[in-house]
């Protein structure tokens, strides 16, 4: 688990410390504040696959079709400078502290290994064996629609870990679609490819996209945590596609599943809804494992404030704004 993270020269922020995560986080502040530079930041930490590291362009942003290394890369640098060095440093458990260092050229200092990506070098803590095997990877999901014979897969991958996650999905997403009877990956006719197919109370089954946005990211977000190969969720805007009356519900199931499968979730918002509603879940829970990090931009330099279940409780007893 990222217990705390340091940014140093990273896009928006000249130096930036994260002292203490939960296993749930949520990331607000205003547009251009640095909630998805953030999410970008922890997962150029923790994904030591080069091959995986150079999606990055694409992950949370439009992907440029030609010269990343401008429009993209250049720019994981505070303010796009060419001779700042970028430092991003996390405590992990229970494998101790990892540092990155991103510049545009040189060669590695010692006890470091050359990740690589673009037109410049990014550097890394070397990690013994054991380490690598068992570090924790990450996983992203973007507000973006996603592929349904991706979320397939993922739902696939899910059902074979053990036979009783196939009720444990259909059980999380019948809060949110009472009409829910079973899911079941069908092959499409032409492709053959499977497909999600959704059960409800009425006749033929229909193919998961029928159902919505917002009803098919909870299904690759449930599938993926409860098939946990990762162990860090990266959901950026979280709230996307939901109404706001499910908060609740969503929440209570991420909590259920996070705890469960030991994974950590960092999700950003825009929403106050999406905020209250996560404190009033994780305050009836037994472990308020649970904080709330709003990105504050004064003077050009970007602070973060961290309210724990008292802040938050206060926030929430006087309506004031915590977006």
């Amino acid at each position: 688990m990222l217990n705390s993270l340091t940014l140093s020269n990273f896009r928006g922020f000249d130096h930036l410390e994260f002292p203490k995560f939960a296993r749930v986080n949520l990331i607000g502040g205003v547009n251009n504040a640095g909630k998805t530079g953030l999410l970008e930041a922890i997962y150029l930490l923790l994904e030591r696959d080069a091959s995986r590291l150079q999606q990055l362009p694409g992950l949370f942003r439009a992907r440029s079709e030609v010269n990343e290394d401008k429009y993209f890369w250049r720019w994981l640098t505070r303010n796009g400078s060419e001779s700042d060095v970028t430092e991003i440093t996390g405590q992990v458990e229970p494998f101790g502290s990892a540092t990155i260092f991103w510049q545009k050229s040189g060669v590695p200092r010692q006890g470091q290994v050359l990740l690589g990506a673009a037109n410049r070098q990014l550097f890394a803590t070397a990690l013994n064996d054991t380490a690598r095997q068992s570090w924790p990877r990450p996983e992203v999901f973007s507000p973006r629609p996603s592929k349904p014979v991706e979320d397939a897969q993922i739902y696939i991958r899910a059902w074979k870990k053990s036979p009783n996650n196939e009720e444990r999905i259909e059980a999380l997403l019948r809060e949110i679609e009472p009409r829910l009877k079973r899911l079941r990956p069908l092959p499409d006719e032409q492709s053959n490819q499977p497909l999600v197919h959704i059960g409800l109370d009425f006749g033929e089954a229909l193919p998961a996209p029928q159902l919505g946005q917002g009803f098919n990211r909870l299904l690759r977000i449930y599938s993926a945590l409860i098939g946990a190969e990762a162990k860090v969720f990266l959901i950026d805007e979280v709230e996307t596609g939901l109404h706001h009356s499910v908060l609740p519900t969503i929440w209570k199931g991420l909590a259920a599943v996070a705890r469960k499968e030991e994974v950590q979730i960092f999700a950003t918002t825009h929403s106050r809804e999406t905020i209250l509603a996560a404190h009033r879940v994780f305050s009836q829970e037994p472990g308020y494992d649970f904080a709330y990090h709003r990105l504050e931009r004064e003077d050009g330099k970007i602070s973060v404030v961290t309210y724990d279940q008292e802040a938050l409780a206060g926030a929430d007893e006087a309506n004031f704004e915590v977006r």
